[in-house]
C-alpha cells in the first residue's frame, strides 16, 4: 500500500518552536512516514499508510493545542 498525503492549513502554526512542538508531538505516532511542516504557508503535511486517517490527525492536531482550518 502506497503513502497517503493528509494536508491541514493551521494558521496556529507561525513559528520555529511551534514546528517543533508539532514534531515532538508527532515523533511516536507509528502510522506516520513523513511529516513536513511548511511554517510560512502555515500548511502540515503527514504522508501516512493507510486510508480513513483524516480525522485521526484532525483529532491529533487539536490534542497538540492545535486546530486545522476547514
Amino acid at each position: 500500500m502506497s503513502a497517503t498525503n493528509y494536508s491541514y492549513r493551521v494558521s496556529s502554526v507561525h513559528c520555529v518552536a511551534c514546528e517543533q512542538r508539532l514534531r515532538k508531538w508527532f515523533a511516536d505516532d507509528t502510522q506516520i512516514e513523513a511529516l513536513t511542516i511548511d511554517v510560512p504557508n502555515q500548511r502540515v503535511t503527514f504522508s501516512a499508510r493507510g486510508a480513513g486517517l483524516d480525522a485521526h490527525f484532525r483529532s491529533e492536531l487539536h490534542a497538540a493545542g492545535y486546530t486545522a482550518d476547514p
